[in-house]
């Protein structure tokens, strides 16, 4: 990031696409109406920075702005729901044969009787589902895109009247936002939204005891927090009359319904939360020697992620043609299977609740030593502990094969499956996996130039990483 001066300096801009601006792509002529199509997209990019002296020669600050906002359009989308004849039981338009799920007959004509439709089904394709418009079901719908970006950064300098110090801090926030949509008519169209918040500041101070000695010290954070979900007002398949257990303290969700060949509906993201924080403290020592330039020194860093994730928490349902085909195989119809309920593959999942946190910590030298005018050597070492992540509720488990195959069960849970093991359990880490405290990394490199001509150069090195 930039420092300001003892000038004031600033800009403002503005970038901006749409309709009237974009240029006709030269293969969308259409010959009929003798005219090209012109990209929708609109893009608007604005902002602007200022800096200047608040002290001259000591202290300076500097800011900045930044907004961006697209909307555009995706079409060209299809599906195939059912028809006005469908939804009645007739699928006489069908070729294939198909056939009572529950007793293996064939229905005569491929005419189905609508009340042994599953309630659900029906509900959804006449109240969730656009209404077809052509007699084989296809529709054509779109799917908008509404995003925006707000960035801001704030920095300020300070320079000590004998320049052996400079100190800085600096702030920097980015907040993206991709806006829902819901048409309670067509729940294809359906557009999650998310949210993404990133912040991250920073104090260091920079210390000269001599022309070839430097002391830099930094000290940060940094957070990520995500929230993600479905628009509001959306259903789950417990207002479709599904006997499904659905999430508590979680917005409603419809995870996804989907009909082979036909359409798939679902909200994309799940209702979730995350935030990611790191803290960092870390100080670098360079000092230059004779023929050696020496750099040394460490960091220390904590790290902290809380999830809460409905991650399939609401269940799958996905519909084949094989459900209804012959029991012999062949024929079948998706659609019919989907109004008569007849599920292929239900998933659910309890969601994922994580409250993680880690220690990470390193240590490092290195010397770049130059033996001659053609030699150079480069020598170092980093000592980083590993330390594993630990959940502080205790929410870890490992699965071993050769449990599972003899029926080892976990004594701190019983009644979970053989092969899961559970801090507590023999030989399972209290956080999963070990720590290991004597990771190092050596470095060691050359750089020759054999004739001293400045002409060849032969480098090597190697390492543990």
């Amino acid at each position: 990031s930039k420092s300001g001066t003892n000038q004031l300096h600033g800009d403002v801009f503005e970038f901006v696409r749409n309709a009237a601006f974009n240029a006709a792509n030269y293969f969308s002529y259409n010959p009929t109406t003798g005219s090209k199509t012109v990209d929708a997209l609109k893009r608007n990019q604005f902002g602007g920075v200022l800096g200047g002296p608040i002290l001259r020669n000591r202290l300076f600050f500097f800011g900045g702005y930044q907004q961006t906002q697209i909307r555009d359009v995706q079409n060209g989308k299809t599906a195939f729901v059912p028809t006005a004849a469908e939804l009645n039981g007739d699928f006489s338009a069908v070729s294939a044969p198909i056939y009572n799920p529950a007793t293996g007959a064939q229905y005569p004509g491929n005419q189905i009787d609508p009340k042994t439709f599953d309630p659900a089904a029906v509900k959804f394709a006449t109240n969730y589902l656009p209404k077809a418009g052509s007699p084989t079901g296809e529709i054509a719908y779109a799917l908008p895109l509404s995003q925006s970006f707000n960035e801001y950064i704030a920095r300020g300098d300070y320079e000590t009247p004998s320049q052996k110090d400079h100190l800085f801090a600096r702030y920097y926030l980015d907040k993206y936002n991709d806006n829902p949509f819901l048409d309670p008519s067509n729940y294809l169209s359906l557009v999650s939204y998310s949210q993404i918040y990133s912040h991250n500041a920073i104090i260091g101070e920079t210390h000269t005891f001599t022309p070839n000695l430097l002391n830099d010290f930094r000290l940060s954070f940094s957070r990520v927090s995500t929230n993600a979900g479905p628009p509001s007002k959306s259903i789950s398949v417990a207002d479709l009359g599904v006997a499904v257990t659905q999430p508590a303290n979680f917005a409603k969700a419809l995870d996804g319904i989907s009909v082979s060949g036909y359409f798939n509906a679902n909200s994309s993201f799940p209702p979730s939360i995350m935030n990611r924080t790191n803290y960092l403290l870390a100080d670098d020592v360079s000092w230059i020697h004779g023929k050696h330039s020496v750099a040394f020194g460490g960091m220390i860093a904590r790290g902290q992620t809380i999830l809460r994730d409905a991650y399939l928490a609401g269940g799958t349902f996905s519909f084949t043609a094989d459900n209804t085909a012959s029991p012999a195989g062949g024929g079948g119809n998706a659609l019919a299977s989907f109004l008569l309920g007849s599920i292929r593959e239900f998933k659910q999942g309890n969601g994922e609740f994580k409250d993680d946190r880690d220690w990470v910590a390193a240590l490092y030298a290195q010397d770049d030593y130059h033996v001659t005018q053609r030699l150079t050597v480069n020598m170092g070492v980093r000592w980083a502990p590993f330390i594993p992540w630990y959940e502080v509720n205790g929410r870890v488990e490992q699965f071993r094969m050769a449990n599972y195959y003899a029926g080892i069960k976990s004594t701190q849970f019983p009644n979970a499956p053989a092969g899961l093991l559970f801090p507590g359990d023999a030989g399972m880490p209290k956080y999963g996996v070990t720590s290991t405290k004597f990771d190092f990394s050596p470095r060691v490199g050359f750089a020759l130039d054999p004739a001293g001509k400045g002409t060849t150069s032969i480098r090597g090195g190697f390492g543990i990483f």
